[in-house]
């Protein structure tokens, strides 16, 4: 039996008068039920990778919640639904650090290690993401996109977490877009969209019941100007004894204050849409629903009094609470041992900080008791071969090399941290070019100057591809090539790169800064020296 991403497929040989037949049969891998017989092995892959595009259409389908207009109990399934949504505007409402999106980065990794396409588009995200471009990321068919639609639909808490920097950067778009749509809008008194998907029998039996009542879905709710676009949707997405399949007819007036919608197609990575012909009599349920105003009373009222339960914080401490509300205990320790790594990783950061503070100072002792510190805390934290530890490893051979002068134990910390940064960063990230830097003034102080030389191009090829052609670490990285070309015997080249240098920095420092003083002497005395020689 050979699986498929979750359906399987059972090979037998028969003999017969004409050689050996092959037959192919499709079953769901947690299904007795035979879908299909085949002889021919490619139809099976194109039927399975058919029924694979319809799952996951399925899955990236949204959960049903219906508002009832007298319930008020915070017991019932409405109230744990709102719930979560609380949980998503506290989400949306914390700051956001620039390290936010390691945790889901890794969780990919794991989740699609060996999948090639995927892995590349990993790295795609995480070189090339930017907030303002969010949307696009969403709309494009990878993992985000499925981690977080599944997320969202079983109120994945954890993921959630680890995605809230995505989730908070597509809502500000939307936000964005829906202010511009609205001003190019004055002249429009309502618009209708439509979205094609499945849903449970239970939640197709739930609505049936609640004619008039609120219905909240709990997603980024994609919809199309097209009904065609929405029934083929529909259509094609996987069916079940256990689901149907539904047409929402949504109507949105647009002079009333709604949650934000707006036209994503100029910022989508799906540039068109397929419009196929489809019979009437295509087994499809059809719900007529209007967007609601964020001003309806009773939805105003009981949102307000679950919101006032958690006050206007938001941090871990207003997650646990909401948590702790939805019953979700175990969710809510996660919680707080969170809040306790976070708080020993501000720590951890402040020693490391210290730390550098103490080479800059050339304190030696003071700086290689903060950096250890600082390691013991992000070890036992994070792992012996995550990014951050590399760094510190980074600057434990910054000290021993610029402080201590224990040029062997400097090497040794260099090439651990180069170990794990290699390892662990993108080829060409910031912080391996400083680890590179630092292994190249190691080999210099040492004599080594063929290795120094060839760990500064690496420096160089880094900072010229990720920073400003203008920056001042390029200008430094110029300076210190030329350093080691002078040291060559090179004389030419040094003068080369230190005029190179020498052009960003008489546009960037003044020329009291030390930096500029640096190489105007070195100018300046090889000049000299080449005069001389002649």
């Amino acid at each position: 039996m050979t699986s498929f991403g979750g359906v399987s497929c059972r090979f037998s040989r028969e003999e017969s008068t004409t050689g050996i037949l092959a037959h192919l049969i499709y079953i769901n891998i947690n299904s007795n039920w035979i879908h299909d017989l085949f002889v021919d092995r490619s139809k099976l892959v194109a039927r399975i990778e058919q029924d694979q595009k319809a799952r996951t259409k399925t899955e990236a389908g949204s959960s049903i919640s219906v508002i009832t207009s007298g319930s008020q109990s915070l017991e019932t399934r409405n109230a744990i639904f709102m719930w979560f949504q609380l949980f998503i505007e506290v989400l949306l409402r914390m700051n956001h650090k620039s390290d936010d999106r390691e945790e889901i980065l890794n969780m990919c990794k794991n989740s699609y290690k060996g999948n090639k396409k995927e892995m590349k588009i990993i790295d795609d995200f995480e070189k090339n993401y930017k907030a303002e471009n969010a949307i696009w990321w969403y709309t494009l068919e990878s993992c985000f996109h499925k981690i977080l639609n599944k997320a969202l639909r079983v109120q994945d808490f954890d993921t959630l977490f680890a995605l809230r920097f995505f989730i908070a950067d597509i809502a500000k778009q939307i936000i964005d877009e829906h202010k511009k749509f609205i001003r190019t809008s004055a002249n429009r008194h309502k618009i209708r969209v439509y979205r094609g998907q499945t849903i449970s029998n239970d939640e197709l039996e739930l609505m049936k019941k609640s004619t008039g009542e609120f219905l909240s879905i709990n997603s980024f709710l994609s919809t199309s100007h097209k009904r065609s676009v929405a029934v083929n949707f529909a259509r094609t997405s996987h069916k079940t004894h256990e689901n149907q399949r539904i047409i929402f007819e949504i109507e949105i007036d647009l002079h009333l204050q709604t949650k934000a919608f707006a036209n994503i197609a100029p910022m989508s990575a799906i540039k068109t849409e397929d419009e196929v012909f489809i019979d009437h009599d295509a087994g499809l349920w059809i719900a007529h629903v209007s967007l609601a105003s964020e001003e309806d009373f009773k939805w105003k009222e009981t949102f307000s009094s679950m919101k006032a339960t958690i006050g206007e914080t938001t941090d871990l401490n207003s997650l646990e609470k909401i948590l702790v509300e939805m019953g979700e205990n175990e969710q809510a320790q996660k919680c707080y041992k969170r809040m306790l790594n976070e708080a020993q990783l501000a720590s951890g950061n402040a020693e490391l900080g210290l730390g550098r503070v103490n080479i800059l100072c050339r304190q030696a002792d003071e700086g290689l008791q903060h950096l250890k510190d600082a390691l013991i805390i992000k070890e036992r934290i994070l792992g012996q071969n995550h990014a951050d530890v590399g760094e510190i490893h980074t600057w434990l051979g910054t000290l021993n090399w610029y402080v201590r002068h224990d040029l062997d134990q400097a090497l040794e910390n260099l090439k651990k941290a180069i170990k794990i940064q290699e390892a662990t960063l993108s080829p060409d990230s910031l912080p391996l070019a400083l680890t590179y830097s630092n292994m190249a003034d190691t080999y210099e102080s040492m004599g080594n100057y063929d290795l120094g030389l060839e760990y500064h191009m690496k420096v160089l090829k880094i900072r010229k591809t990720t920073l400003p052609e203008s920056h001042p670490h390029i200008a430094e990285t110029f300076n210190n090539v030329g350093t080691l070309y002078e040291h060559k015997g090179n004389n030419t080249e040094a003068l080369e790169y230190f005029e190179k240098s020498m052009e960003i920095k008489q546009k960037f420092s003044p020329p009291t800064h030390e930096e500029y003083a640096v190489t105007a002497t070195n100018i300046e005395r090889l000049k000299k020296k080449m005069q001389n020689q002649h």
